[in-house]
């Protein structure tokens, strides 16, 4: 048995190496996203509403593309890494590539020479002068499949500094395409595709140079069977994930105009703000909970994962405050008018990342104790009633019912994930502390309703007031005595 000092050193060295590869991953993912959003400013003067609702639905469609038909087998490979020698990982790696390859090329044909109909079938109120934008879409898409495996190896093998590396690259492409092919080609939507597309692309290109250790051609069945039977189950999951993450656009463009669309879509890309901070903190701590797990037992990892929580959800809590409360002020500053109805959305897509961040911790058990039915089946159940509701609702409340949707999806599969998890891969999280952590939230974004929608002398400094309130409340629920403790572990030497 190791000793006791030992564990708790190595559990603060993993504290550390994740805050400094969160902070990698963060910069990485975060950096795309505020560059476009300081360029969306710009951009409103040249892409119309109804044209961002559109390229919002080309980007669904690549999603959809890139979610199907990767089969899930980059989440594969992050768990069987830990389990194979280094020769048969590359293996491995070769198979999943030239499986990928095999299976998708006469899909992808297929596809391509029946795009038209099949938008017209899945979008019927778009106008079919837009059709063509699936074309890139689809092939962004199919990019993004082999960027998806490239990437998650670069993660499980906690190469941070190259993955940003990556993404500053591929974003510099991205936005010198789209400022040229949208301001001084005038191609509008077309334009900020064609970046995407230009940007992934490269992306894969830099992967395969850092990882050409890795890269040998190899096909090897027998590796190859148990990462496709464990990634399976989660098909059905990405499947139901992508209906409650998308079907209520697709709903939604059969109820609301293109311009409304628009405005809907600007709301939920500026959120993603949100998503990603989620997204990868979790992309960090994944490997840490595996290493923990694998090194020193399950006991250790579930007392690093309690203690990193209820951290992580005060900072992402109190970032959507500040969001909520000066929504309208951040929105009129940065984007045009013709968007200003975005700061009625913008806080209430927020909140459901923060059952999101939930879920994720609930998550990380469930995926390395190789549970993936029992996460399908969440999915399965979350994506359908999602999808009730977003049809059932939408015809009547449009927007507002599409954020009801995701916002209980998320809550449904953080409990569901929470609860069905006992007793081997449970894992005990404040819900108490939680709870009030979302009153709080909402309060705050009803709040910034009121001062909104009636003008208050001293808006401002109401506003301002009314956030160091919420700060104060944050901090005597949050038990400031533990909150001060967690940070400064992270910051203790072995």
């Amino acid at each position: 048995m190791k000793p006791v000092n030992s564990n708790l050193g190595q559990t603060l060295k993993s504290k550390k190496i994740l805050m400094v590869n969160t902070g990698f991953y963060l910069f990485a993912s975060l950096l795309p996203s505020l560059i476009n959003i300081v360029l969306l400013p710009i951009y409103s003067f040249y892409v119309k509403p109804n044209e961002y609702g559109y390229l919002g639905l080309a980007l669904t469609f690549s999603n959809a593309i890139s979610l199907f038909f990767g089969y899930q087998l980059q989440v594969g490979l992050g768990r069987y890494y830990y389990d194979l020698s280094l020769n048969d990982f590359k293996s491995l790696l070769s198979t999943t590539f030239l499986f990928l390859l095999l299976i998708n090329s006469p899909i992808f044909i297929l596809i391509h020479t029946n795009i038209e109909l099949l938008v017209d079938f899945i979008f019927p109120h778009m106008p079919s002068d837009h059709f063509s934008l699936f074309h890139p879409a689809l092939v962004h898409g199919a990019i993004v499949i082999l960027n998806s495996v490239l990437l998650t190896v670069l993660r499980i093998q906690q190469k941070a500094k190259q993955y940003m590396t990556i993404s500053i690259i591929s974003t510099l492409i991205n936005v010198c395409i789209g400022i040229y092919t949208v301001i001084f080609k005038g191609l509008g939507a077309y334009g900020l595709i064609y970046g995407q597309v230009a940007a992934a692309a490269s992306s894969v290109l830099m992967a395969v140079v850092i990882l050409k250790n890795l890269i040998v051609l190899r096909f090897d069945l027998k590796l190859f069977k148990p990462c496709f039977k464990y990634s399976l189950p989660l098909n059905p999951q990405s499947f139901f994930n992508y209906l409650f993450m998308y079907s209520d656009k697709i709903i939604l463009e059969k109820f609301i105009s293109g311009d409304a669309l628009g405005v809907y879509f600007m709301a939920d890309r500026i959120s993603t703000l949100v998503k990603t901070i989620v997204t990868q903190f979790n992309a960090a701590f994944q490997p840490q909970f595996n290493e923990l797990s694998s090194k020193q037992g399950r006991s250790p990892a579930i007392a690093y994962t309690t203690s990193v929580a209820k951290v992580f959800l005060v900072i992402l809590g109190t970032g959507i405050i500040i969001f909520a409360i000066f929504s309208k002020e951040l929105i009129s500053t940065f984007l045009s008018n013709r968007y200003l109805n975005v700061w009625r959305y913008l806080p209430l897509l927020c909140v459901p990342y923060l059952f999101r961040a939930l879920y994720t911790f609930c998550l990380s058990a469930l995926l390395y104790d190789k549970r993936t039915k029992l996460i399908a089946t969440i999915s399965f159940i979350a994506g359908l009633i999602s999808l009730s509701l977003n049809i059932t609702l939408i015809p009547y409340f449009g927007v507002y019912a599409a954020i009801i949707s995701i916002t209980f999806s998320y809550f449904l599969i953080f409990v569901l994930a929470h609860k069905l998890s006992k007793p081997s891969s449970f894992i005990p999280l404040d819900n108490h502390f939680n709870f009030r952590l979302v009153i709080i939230t909402y309060l705050s974004i009803g709040l910034s309703f009121i001062f909104n929608e009636w003008y208050f002398k001293y808006n401002i400094a109401l506003k301002f007031m009314s956030l160091m309130i919420f700060i104060l409340i944050i901090i005597k629920v949050s038990s400031i005595h533990e909150f001060k403790k967690v940070i400064a572990n992270f910051f203790v030497n072995t």
